[in-house]
């Protein structure tokens, strides 16, 4: 669970000033985007007050927000205590998904192709249940929830000077770092699968081409294909987002591609999440091949 706080003051006496109405909540937000950031990134605030459907009639969200270049967030606002009772809220603003992936095909976003989730759920308040910091817990531990995170956001006022005091609660799942065996050596899960692939053609590199290792694994659904031309994978990698960052979705090193004898080249994934080993198993599978955990 990422908790930190920011607070800027001058050692004067200082008085609570707490936001008027939610109103004023927002339009300090909207003002003073910074105050969102939930890692190092400072989002941007899209549209306020926006009509939402529900799957129980239509609402009205807060604030949609963009963090980066590939993922949304609703933002709502509680001028007291989030609790429980505003998580529902938020929660179900995610219930309609049809109206979900409009909008991130309205931005023309890709990240719902990738193991990221494009949404994020914000709560902000001026402090903060035991039972929503269990839930949050609970929640993002789920991943086949969005994750959501708990802002707390109080002011402050000494003479003509104001101050925020900020908090972030934001759980978060460990990163895997479990390490596999496989044919002597030693992988972590993405290296494993470009390993398996490369030896299955190394084996049958006399009778295969890109359509047979394709069909080899065409029975294993996923988000995002496993195996690409590599010249489109390679140009995909390397072609800057709107922030100037290229995200790398594949193994697009030269000496990582899979060279087949007719000369076709193909790339391998390489963007796969924590809970992802069920599909390199069935990829194992069909590949004929066996790997081990490293205690």
């Amino acid at each position: 669970m990422n908790i930190y706080s920011h607070f800027s003051a001058s050692g004067s006496e200082l008085e609570p000033f707490p936001f008027p109405s939610e109103l004023a909540m927002e339009g300090y937000l909207v003002e003073n985007p910074d105050v969102l950031k939930l890692d190092n990134e400072v989002p941007r605030i899209i549209e306020i007050e926006k009509e939402w459907p529900r799957e129980k009639g239509r609402g009205r969200i807060d604030l949609l927000a963009q963090y980066g270049d590939s993922t949304f967030a609703v933002v709502e606002l509680k001028k007291e205590e989030i609790g429980l009772a505003a998580f529902a809220q938020l929660e179900s603003y995610f219930e309609a998904k049809e109206h979900l992936n409009s909008v991130a095909d309205s931005f023309q976003l890709e990240a719902k192709e990738t193991n990221q989730f494009p949404w994020l759920g914000v709560l902000v308040g001026n402090s903060i249940s035991a039972e929503l910091k269990e839930k949050l817990i609970s929640n993002n531990s789920d991943s086949n929830k969005i994750p959501v995170a708990a802002i707390i956001l109080n002011r402050y006022k000494s003479g003509n000077q104001t101050y925020t005091l900020t908090d972030v609660v934001f759980p978060k799942k460990g990163k895997d770092r479990a390490d596999y065996l496989f044919k002597g050596g030693t992988y972590k899960k993405g290296r494993l699968v470009l390993a398996m692939f490369k030896a299955y053609a190394e084996e049958h590199y006399d009778r295969l081409n890109a359509s047979g290792l394709k069909d080899s694994i065409k029975d294993i659904p996923f988000r995002k294909p496993l195996l690409l031309d590599y010249d489109t994978a390679y140009t995909k990698d390397n072609t800057p987002n709107s922030k100037g960052n290229c995200v790398r979705y594949y193994f697009s090193k030269p000496e990582e591609a899979i060279v087949l004898k007719d000369g076709t080249k193909l790339a391998v994934l390489n963007w796969w999440a924590i809970d992802d080993m069920p599909v390199i198993e069935k990829i194992a599978k069909a590949l004929g091949c066996s790997f081990a955990s490293v205690s």
